[in-house]
């Protein structure tokens, strides 16, 4: 059995400003297989060590040594890790939409961006979905792991925040409940054209975040993070709208927060 080899590749090459496709051509390998590498999902050869090594300008002793640090927990995260399960016995609107507008009937690749508890992704797998999810916590990524096991399916699990992720696949579905609220203006356009161009056609996107109706009344709208009433509908003009749905927030009447939920089919 081969030992497995813990490179830094992703930081190297971050600080370096060396791309996917430069080591990919370089190495003579798939741009995929060196994002493989970054993710821990498999391994170069060690004859290709000494070819990083040059490339980043360390030593092949520092690859070959190199450990991931040790995982830091918070006291929130250690009690999450205390429960067997810690899903809500809710009806989730996602789940709902993907089964009208996209139901199995062929084998179909989804992509949850922020897994959180692992509620949706696990149940698109067990509909014979093929997720991947991406979840910046590894302590999340952990306990979905373990309830994933227990239920006897399999899912992609990428610690990955949206922000840094190089998609290297396209998808039938990409979709969303907690990733606007920590998506700044500077960038929406950015993350929403990657995602926009990875959904393969016909494929559907869906999204859900809280807006304002008077965005310019309330200082706390002026936060960076912060959306317009029918801000996310305008991202998908060119797309067709299955679903677009505004209202109120029940956690706060008084500041007309809305709720804007979508469902985009790209045609």
């Amino acid at each position: 059995m081969r030992k497995k080899i813990f490179i830094p590749l992703r930081e190297l090459r971050k600080n370096s400003g060396i791309t996917l496709e430069e080591i990919a051509t370089r190495l003579g390998v798939t741009r995929q297989a060196v994002s493989r590498w970054e993710r821990g999902q498999s391994y170069p050869e060690l004859n290709q060590l000494p070819k990083l090594a040059e490339m980043f300008n360390v030593s092949t002793d520092f690859l070959l040594s190199y450990k991931p640090l040790n995982l830091e927990i918070e006291n929130d995260d250690e009690e999450l890790l205390k429960k067997k399960y810690f899903w809500k016995p809710t009806i989730n609107l996602i789940l709902v939409n993907v089964l009208k507008y996209l139901p199995p009937t062929k084998p179909l690749k989804v992509l949850e961006i922020g897994c959180d508890d692992g509620y949706c992704a696990l149940a698109l797998a067990r509909q014979g979905y093929i997720v991947t999810g991406l979840e910046s916590s590894a302590i999340k990524i952990e306990k979905i792991k373990q309830l994933a096991k227990i239920i006897r399916i399999n899912i992609d699990l990428l610690q990955e925040n949206i922000l840094d992720y190089e998609f290297d696949d396209t998808y039938d579905l990409i979709y969303s409940f907690n990733v606007l609220k920590t998506l700044a203006k500077r960038d929406r356009a950015r993350i929403f054209e990657k995602i926009k161009s990875q959904t393969r056609s016909g494929g559907l996107n869906i999204f859900e975040t809280v807006a304002y109706k008077n965005f310019e009344q309330y200082e706390t709208a002026e936060d960076d993070y912060a959306w317009k009433s029918g801000e996310l509908f305008g991202i998908y003009y060119d797309w067709k709208y299955e679903v677009i749905d505004e209202k109120i927030s029940d956690s706060d009447k008084t500041n007309q927060r809305y709720k804007n939920f979508i469902v985009a089919r790209k045609m």
